[in-house]
């Protein structure tokens, strides 16, 4: 029986050149600067509906996701969660194994393992709307969902005429296209 390959250590963002640095240094601060500028343009349509305690909401989410970008570029430590959401107490307790297991000083933004951080990132995203009264179904990412589902119409419904042939038998398969596919 062959050995069994180690696994290789996982990804962080502490080492330059690397896409996990890439990640946290450029791509996480840009997530983050896109949904401040969506609030920024979402503002006055929400504060019309919501008045006063919409405006406390907008102005303490985009705080606090600029508080956020500050975190993740200066590499600070990774916080616990403090929302009332979905397993919030499994997301802290892998906090405080990790913290435990790696020592409080290796889990920040750069040094966490690079997906681990990038969840909680998205998680962490997540708790700052669920801690507001009036942003609490807010889909910061709902734009760019839309817009990509839209892109995709054309392709899905190409994808859907061939299923409902395939399924009605009308449609030639070419079982060697299939194969070679399938060995690719």
């Amino acid at each position: 029986m062959p050995p069994v390959p180690s696994i290789p250590p996982a990804l962080t963002g502490s080492k330059e050149g690397t896409f996990a640095f890439f990640t946290v240094r450029d791509r996480w601060p840009k997530i983050i600067a896109k949904i401040v500028d969506q609030m920024h343009r979402y503002r006055h349509a929400h504060i019309a509906v919501h008045g006063e305690e919409g405006e406390k909401d907008i102005k303490s989410v985009i705080s606090q996701l600029s508080e956020l970008s500050y975190l993740v570029s200066t590499d600070k430590p990774l916080q616990d969660l403090s929302d009332h959401g979905e397993k919030v107490n499994i997301w802290n307790e892998e906090l405080r194994e990790l913290r435990i297991k790696k020592s409080a000083e290796q889990v920040t933004w750069y040094r966490c393992d690079w997906l681990f951080a990038e969840c909680f990132l998205y998680r962490k995203i997540t708790s700052l709307f669920l801690k507001t009264t009036t942003l609490r179904e807010f889909d910061p990412f709902a734009s760019q969902k839309q817009s990509f589902f839209i892109g995709c119409i054309n392709t899905m419904s190409m994808l859907a005429k061939h299923l409902e042939e395939v399924a009605s038998g009308t449609a030639k398969v070419d079982h060697d296209i299939i194969s070679h596919f399938l060995q690719v």
